[in-house]
């Protein structure tokens, strides 16, 4: 959930109807005005699970949002190596003009482990940064081992 004045924006898993167990799930959202909560709707509906939401606001009062996403939407093996190197990390801007969500795009396109996206923001600049963890080892747990985990980070500009 983020804040804005007296506005909250907030993101949620939700299911998705999906018969496939393994590709069942989106990114929902609502916005509280200062007064009501909009009607609840995922941001994309599509045939790729999605976990973890993140959500600040921009310097502007736009949300950006980042979340985990299967990159395979037609993906069904049950092996948990094999789905660790699905997990890319996408995001999207909830646009205040429009009041609508910007189609989400991939910040991450590897055959590894991103996960864990965290938001910070709005930043003096009025830009929000994004971190996320990456294994290349596509292990859900780090180890001591040298470069196993890392933060990776990108920088929205509110410009």
């Amino acid at each position: 959930m983020a804040t804005w004045g007296t506005e909250l924006m907030l993101l949620y898993v939700t299911d998705n109807g999906s018969s496939n167990a393994l590709q069942s799930t989106d990114i929902a959202w609502t916005r509280w005005d200062g007064t009501n909560w909009s009607a609840p709707l995922p941001i994309r509906t599509n045939t790729q699970s999605e976990f973890a939401p993140q959500v600040a606001y921009d310097g502007n009062g736009d949300a950006i949002a980042v979340w985990e996403r299967v990159a395979d939407p037609n993906f069904t093996n049950l092996d948990l190596t094999a789905m660790a190197q699905q997990m890319e990390i996408v995001w999207s801007r909830w646009v205040r003009a429009s009041g609508t969500w910007t189609e989400p795009v991939p910040l991450t396109a590897n055959n590894y482990l991103d996960h864990t996206p965290l938001l910070c923001g709005p930043m003096a600049s009025g830009d929000v940064l994004a971190v996320w963890t990456k294994n290349q080892s596509n292990l859900l747990m780090g180890t001591n081992a040298p470069g196993n985990d890392t933060v990776a980070w990108r920088e929205w500009s509110a410009a």
